[in-house]
């Protein structure tokens, strides 16, 4: 077992994915997984964190999730998954963007090819299979009584109905001149010709929105509940 953790902690180095941090169920946990999650974070979270005892602690955090992830995929991968119930589960991540070329974009921005994402979303649906049967065994509740108490209690889970909506935004001050509305009014009436063709509304708002804080995001506003949601965008 030494001589195996030095020799892939040798292969870590030589391959460019740093020293061996912890093996888990045989599969290694590299320097360079924990610092790809560490800038993952902090790009999400929009800075970096200066603090050493702040950094050590985040980077142990994400070396223990590691860990448990490779531990987990490894006792669950034998749980079967449909092919359907995946189909299904790879539909909805989907249908958050809209359409396919928006979710075909997403995907290449994450570097993640639409195969490669269900086979990671396969392995998060075995997890997680895996983990409801030990909790069932455990809780000692049956299906029936579980249907029973959600059916009896279905407002608490209920969530409203939501819209994602993306716009894109050209306007003309009122005191511009009859010429510059013309123009613009031209513009749109242009653009939302190209998009009932076919044309990418994302793609366009990018290119042409007047909006600076949502064109760099192809217009996105987010997601609406059905009463905040304007009623012309409902019709």
């Amino acid at each position: 077992m030494a001589t195996s953790i030095i020799c892939r902690d040798a292969i870590g180095v030589l391959f460019g994915r740093g020293h061996l941090l912890a093996l888990a169920q045989g599969q290694g946990i590299y320097q360079a997984d924990v610092q790809r999650d560490v800038e993952e974070m902090r790009s999400a979270g929009g800075g970096k964190d200066e603090h050493p005892s702040s950094d050590m602690m985040e980077r142990n955090a994400i070396t223990s999730r590691l860990i448990a992830g490779a531990i987990i995929r490894s006792v669950a991968a034998r749980e079967r998954i449909s092919p359907t119930a995946l189909d299904r589960e790879v539909g909805v991540c989907g249908s958050q963007f809209g359409d396919k070329t928006a979710w075909r974009r997403a995907l290449r921005a994450s570097g993640l090819s639409t195969g490669f994402f269900a086979r990671i979303l396969a392995d998060h649906l075995r997890a997680r299979q895996w983990i409801e049967r030990q909790l069932m065994h455990q809780l000692g509740v049956s299906v029936d009584e579980a249907r029973r108490h959600y059916d009896e209690h279905l407002e608490t889970y209920s969530q409203p109905l939501r819209f994602r909506a993306n716009h894109l935004f050209l306007a003309a001050p009122a005191e511009a001149p009859e010429e510059a509305i013309d123009e613009k009014s031209e513009a749109i009436a242009s653009l939302a010709t190209r998009i009932g063709h076919g044309e990418d509304l994302s793609e366009l708002a990018a290119l042409t929105s007047e909006d600076e804080a949502t064109k760099t995001r192809g217009g996105d506003l987010g997601f609406f509940s059905k009463y905040r949601m304007p009623q012309i965008l409902l019709r």
